[in-house]
């Protein structure tokens, strides 16, 4: 069964990344401002600093906003294979549903917000904002033990 992120989820993701990155650009332009008009030599340097510490973020908040779109993968759990496929830009990870050493199904309200999933050969794997995740989280707490999954009713980022 395949598993795409909801377009819902990518709206409201591109929206923040574009909230983020223009309060990156208004107190990086506001810092500069200050830089020029500032008469005190202390000023001046908070508002350099200030602006080197924000002009390192400009390249990944610009990286985030156009290429947000291609950063979501698709998962596929395929039940006779017994694995999981995840692909992402034109290259797919499988990984079999026995090598999870850990599964976190966290749920807010009663309806699950996002699954932690760690393995033994990628460290740890979250997946959020898929169009069936509570379908995702059947089927990955049917192929393991109880041991082995737990739900989380304290949702954490």
């Amino acid at each position: 069964m395949k598993f795409k992120v909801s377009e819902n989820y990518k709206r409201r993701d591109r929206r923040n990344a574009v909230l983020a990155a223009l309060l990156v650009v208004i107190i990086f332009v506001g810092c500069i401002w200050m830089l020029i008009s500032s008469d005190s030599l202390l000023n001046k340097g908070i508002a350099a600093l200030t602006a080197f510490l924000m002009g390192r973020y400009l390249p990944a908040a610009y990286r985030r906003v156009f290429t947000g779109e291609a950063s979501y993968p698709e998962v596929e759990i395929s039940e006779p294979d017994n694995e999981i496929r995840i692909k992402h830009n034109d290259t797919t990870i499988s990984m079999p549903l026995s090598g999870i050493e850990k599964l976190i199904i966290q749920k807010l309200k009663g309806k699950v917000t996002s699954i932690l999933l760690t393995n033994e050969s990628f460290s740890d794997l979250r997946f959020e904002g898929y169009k069936e995740l509570e379908q995702m989280a059947s089927l990955l707490q049917k192929h393991n033990p109880d041991a082995k999954s737990k739900t989380a009713n304290w949702y954490h980022r």
